[in-house]
């Protein structure tokens, strides 16, 4: 078996064998697994992962070679993955999940973190705050079709695959991984094919939903071609916003998400005002996304057989990975263990400290 292979790949093996583990490459995945959440015991899927990209025109593993503010390094992850993803609250009625700078949104085929926050907050650098009221945005907000904008020119050391490095040394993406291939013995086979610093980078999208990871609370993490968020920018910095000019004067700051729950809380519903920083929401505004038009937390309902859970079955929803605002959700939908705990992580827990 490879040296690394992917979760889609495996699928098939957790069902048709649900009490065994299995190789993953340099991975391990098995189906036994519980964690406590909420007081039940939930079954999980557990990986674990040194967190380097498996990508490129070879589908080799490794980090791509580009101008890293950090140095890329082998990490030690482990992910749980509940194998029944369950919504938080009801289809009428949303309930949410924010994601911190201290936990990540969930992880990609090939085993690296989906990290969509940054640590530039306030307009500080490197601040060790998990919560705060504007953020600076990894990827910028100016036409991603325009190879002069600041999408393309400011990406704060982005790789083609829309991924970067933190001060430890672990790797993660910050929008849709470009590239990522999966790979089962000698055959290789690559997910996406898209380049976000080209005019035409997002035409290579398959026009099928492709599963190129699982959120933390279970359910598909999905990409499309022509599929965009719920969100406009608008068309004027928002009230009490940071100046820095050392960024476009426009889309570049959103609210963090973690600002909505209230004191004691671990959750939100729907807030009343629909403004995140320089984004607003123009989604559905009650339960989930729909079949057609993308919830919160960039969700919809799943109607395609094709969009598995991952221990097989149909899921009821999924999140996608969208070129606008937010790219990678900043929330989720289902039952997740609360991250700001220091115990039973699900495995996505990392330094805050100086991190992009």
């Amino acid at each position: 078996m490879s040296k690394k292979m992917a979760i889609r790949s495996v699928v098939s093996g957790v069902v048709l064998m649900i009490a065994a583990s299995q190789s993953w490459g340099a991975a391990t995945l098995s189906s036994t697994g519980t964690v406590t959440i909420n007081g039940k015991s939930v079954a999980v899927v557990v990986i674990t992962a040194d967190g380097v990209p498996y990508y490129g025109t070879n589908g080799a593993a490794g980090f791509e070679s580009a101008s890293y503010l950090h140095t890329a390094s082998k990490q030690s992850y482990t992910y749980k993955i509940p194998s029944s993803p369950a919504l938080a609250g009801s289809a009428t009625a949303g309930t949410y999940t924010p994601v911190s700078l201290a936990g990540d949104f969930g992880v990609a085929s090939d085993g690296v973190p989906f990290d969509p926050l940054t640590s530039r907050c306030n307009g500080v650098a490197g601040s060790t705050s998990t919560t705060c009221t504007w953020r600076v945005e990894g990827l910028l907000q100016s036409s991603p079709g325009t190879t002069t904008s600041q999408y393309t020119t400011g990406r704060l050391g982005f790789d083609s695959h829309d991924g970067h490095v933190m001060s430890s040394g672990a790797y993660h993406y910050h929008g849709i991984p470009c590239g990522i291939v999966v790979s089962s013995g000698s055959t290789t086979t690559k997910l996406l094919s898209c380049q976000p610093t080209t005019s035409s980078g997002w035409g290579n999208l398959s026009t099928s939903p492709v599963t190129v990871g699982y959120a933390r609370d279970g359910y598909p993490i999905v990409v499309k071609s022509g599929v965009y968020a719920s969100y406009s920018v608008v068309t004027s910095a928002s009230s009490g916003r940071p100046s820095l000019t050392a960024y476009s004067t426009l889309g570049n700051f959103a609210m963090d998400m973690s600002t909505l729950v209230a004191s004691g809380a671990t959750t939100f519903t729907m807030p009343s005002s629909k403004s995140f920083g320089d984004f607003t929401y123009t989604g559905p505004t009650s339960g989930y996304g729909t079949t057609s038009k993308l919830g919160l937390c960039n969700e919809a309902a799943n109607t395609d057989t094709s969009v598995k859970t991952i221990a097989g079955a149909t899921a009821a929803y999924a999140y996608y990975l969208t070129p606008n605002f937010p790219m990678v959700p900043r929330c989720l939908i289902g039952i997740t263990e609360n991250t700001s705990s220091t115990t039973n992580q699900q495995g996505f827990y990392h330094a805050t400290s100086g991190d992009d």
